[in-house]
């Protein structure tokens, strides 16, 4: 008795729990790189939010600098582009590729008027299961704040 195995199961079951290992690890990493993907706009959606609005609250106290003039009192960094541009430095999001655009009230830049600013970023997929969802590998993001000139 002492000499005698003690036995788990038949032995081709060993074969189909290690198939259904395969089957489910591919699925766990394919969710996993999704989650990261996902993950990463998530950020990228907030720093581009945090942009628009840093933009925003330069442009409605100073709302005749919204872009570098190349000298004077708009140049950089005291223009709004600038602002968007450098509101978030944490390598994520290329600030480089990101296109701003401000919004004037047909009031025009009086006190009590709405300066709106957008930001637009095309967001790089790297996941090939979410580029197939979403239809392409690029993702454009985007947000806008408004304020009051003062």
């Amino acid at each position: 008795m002492d000499n005698e195995r003690i036995k788990c199961g038949p032995k081709r079951e060993w074969g189909q729990s290690l198939v259904e290992f395969a089957l489910a690890s591919v699925l766990i990493a394919l969710t996993l790189a999704g989650l990261i993907d996902l993950g990463r706009a998530y950020f990228t959606k907030i720093a581009i939010t945090d942009a628009a609005g840093e933009g925003a609250a330069f442009a409605a106290y100073s709302p005749n600098c919204i872009y570098d003039t190349g000298w004077g009192a708009c140049a950089d960094p005291d223009n709004v582009d600038y602002r968007v541009r450098h509101a978030s430095e944490n390598g994520l999001v290329d600030w480089n590729n990101v296109t701003v655009g401000t919004i004037v009230s047909p009031q025009g830049l009086i006190s009590g008027s709405v300066i709106t600013v957008t930001v637009e970023y095309d967001f790089q997929l790297i996941t090939p299961f979410i580029s197939a969802i979403v239809g392409n590998d690029l993702l454009r993001i985007g947000a806008s704040a408004a304020q009051p000139i003062q």
